[in-house]
């Protein structure tokens, strides 16, 4: 992701986590349409008056907009934590805390003190929410992806669509579906 991109998403992200919303926050941002405003929040460029709106809303230079890394001002482990946890929807710190066999409290140092963990405790946090070994918790921040990012978050994403397809989507897509997903 470029980095005016990652910039954006997380100025959208300082102002609410719901990323549902952030596309209405952008186009007020720009004075434009959600189309637009969508658009950028994928990647595509901004125009230099976009820039210059972003940037002044934001109290930002121009320049550190488009070329400084803003996100590496947030705690990206932290971050990052939160929105794992937040996504799969756990209730209890302590099932999660067993799970990646730590303590209550140091999930709690995780989430609320910025506490980061020592390497074998974040290959555990990578094998419990299904991410790729070599995802570095400190530095991508998946707390901005626009795409599920766990194992759990993408069957969720996979089977809400499943279950919101119109009966004629479903039947003509059923047999690649069904090609796809076959025991091996």
């Amino acid at each position: 992701m470029e980095c005016i991109t990652r910039n954006i998403r997380y100025l959208l992200y300082k102002v609410t986590k719901d990323k549902s919303k952030w596309d209405c926050l952008l186009a007020e941002w720009i004075s434009s349409d959600i189309h637009r405003a969508r658009l950028l929040i994928q990647g595509e460029k901004p125009t230099e008056k976009e820039i210059i709106e972003i940037a002044e809303r934001n109290q930002l230079s121009d320049e550190n907009l488009l070329w400084q890394d803003v996100v590496k001002e947030a705690e990206i482990f932290q971050e990052n934590i939160k929105f794992l946890f937040d996504e799969i929807e756990l209730s209890s710190k302590r099932k999660l805390a067993k799970g990646l066999r730590v303590s209550k409290d140091t999930v709690t140092a995780w989430m609320n003190k910025g506490r980061v963990p020592i390497k074998d405790n974040q290959d555990n946090v990578l094998d419990f929410f299904g991410l790729p070994r070599d995802t570095d918790l400190n530095n991508d921040a998946l707390f901005l992806s626009l795409d599920p990012v766990t194992e759990l978050a993408k069957r969720n994403w996979l089977k809400k669509r499943i279950d919101t397809m119109k009966k004629e989507e479903l039947i003509a897509l059923y047999p690649a579906l069904e090609k796809l997903l076959e025991d091996k």
